[in-house]
């Protein structure tokens, strides 16, 4: 991204947030409610690459936006790149 300006990175992200979002078969309500990000900031980023200067997510927001998404923030940055596999614990079980 060395040489990239802002508008071009928040493009990328808009799309990437927009392809990856229907290959999962998610809503815009879907990856709001699965994200914890309210629908109007997801409707937002995915907007950015429509010219709009609202995009400006936090590292917050990008974090919990890759998670729900099933990738990592590059992921999400770079569309092209294979994302490392999200890693989720296992339920504690209780003793018997």
């Amino acid at each position: 991204m060395a040489g990239d300006t802002w508008g071009a990175t928040m493009q990328r992200l808009a799309r990437s947030l927009h392809d990856r979002r229907l290959n999962l078969g998610l809503s815009q309500p879907d990856l709001a409610r699965l994200s914890k990000v309210s629908l109007r900031r997801v409707q937002q980023l995915e907007a950015a690459g429509v010219g709009t200067d609202e995009a400006n997510p936090s590292l917050r927001v990008l974090h919990r936006l890759a998670a729900a998404l099933g990738t990592d923030i590059p992921g999400l940055l770079n569309p092209g790149r294979l994302a490392k596999p999200v890693r989720r614990r296992a339920p504690k079980r209780k003793p018997s």
